[in-house]
């Protein structure tokens, strides 16, 4: 008996989950046919909502990389500024030429890496702030913002369709 009981009760949440996967089909079915009377361009935009998303998303991760390396960058030229400024002068003794060649080759990497990471910043700097008109980056916010306002209209033609229909 009290195996029945168990098995009934094992039982439940399944029929449960299916009347509750049937309602959410219904209800997929409903709203698919509400489309039914939008226009294919407004099907169309909304369609494509996911792959700008996808795209938004793949552009803001890259704009946090670039923020990344900026500021890692902008702290490795201070570490470089740093040792410039700190570096001893090569002593005279015990071997004078040796020593003021190495001091050289170290002044002379450190005076690069600081040529090197202030490029590196300019560059990001330019990248992040994109004021030219032919930025990638400027260009795909306007198309982002282009799209989200024939979305936003496909979604309140929709809306209103749907409202028309309860």
């Amino acid at each position: 008996m009290r195996h029945a009981a168990a098995s009934a009760r094992s039982r439940i949440p399944s029929i449960s989950g299916a009347l509750e996967e049937r309602s959410l089909s219904e209800r997929a079915e409903a709203i698919k046919s509400s489309l039914g009377a939008l226009s294919d361009d407004d099907r169309a935009i909304i369609a494509k909502g996911k792959n700008f998303d996808a795209a938004d998303q793949a552009v803001q991760s890259w704009r946090d990389g670039i923020a990344t390396v900026k500021s890692g960058a902008e702290g490795l030229r201070t570490t470089v500024a740093s040792s410039l400024v700190q570096s001893a002068p090569a002593p005279a003794e015990p071997d004078a030429a040796v020593l003021q060649a190495a001091r050289a080759e170290q002044q002379s990497l450190l005076a690069d890496a600081q040529t090197a990471l202030d490029t590196l910043r300019a560059k990001a700097s330019g990248i992040l702030e994109s004021l030219g008109p032919d930025s990638p980056w400027r260009q795909w916010a306007a198309s982002l913002a282009a799209f989200k306002g024939d979305y936003n209209a496909a979604v309140a033609r929709s809306s209103t369709h749907a409202e028309r229909m309860t």
